[in-house]
């Protein structure tokens, strides 16, 4: 349901939908990285980056996501330093982060 609402742009309903999905579910990292999207999309980068580091602990490392998904370009542009850190802690390589 959260991706649907980032599709529509309606970002304040896909943060609470993802929240509510992990308040359900528990630790997801399929929730926690939508949630970072969301987040993402919002603007709202420092909230992004904390949802990303709870969905790479989590275990998602889908690393053509991590560079490519357009949800995730605020993210990637606006903190891209702590972005590329993250990524390096668990050890996922992208090609931005290397520039």
């Amino acid at each position: 349901m959260a991706s649907a609402y980032i599709g529509r742009k309606d970002y304040d309903k896909a943060i609470d939908a993802a929240k509510e999905g992990l308040k359900n579910a528990g630790e997801n990292k399929d929730l926690e990285y939508v949630l970072a999207c969301a987040y993402s999309r919002d603007n709202k980068l420092d909230y992004s980056l904390d949802a990303l580091k709870k969905a790479l602990k989590d275990g998602f490392n889908d690393p053509n996501k991590l560079a490519n998904d357009p949800d995730l370009q605020n993210l990637r542009v606006g903190k891209k330093k702590s972005f590329c850190d993250l990524l390096n802690k668990y050890k996922i390589a992208i090609k931005y982060c290397l520039v």
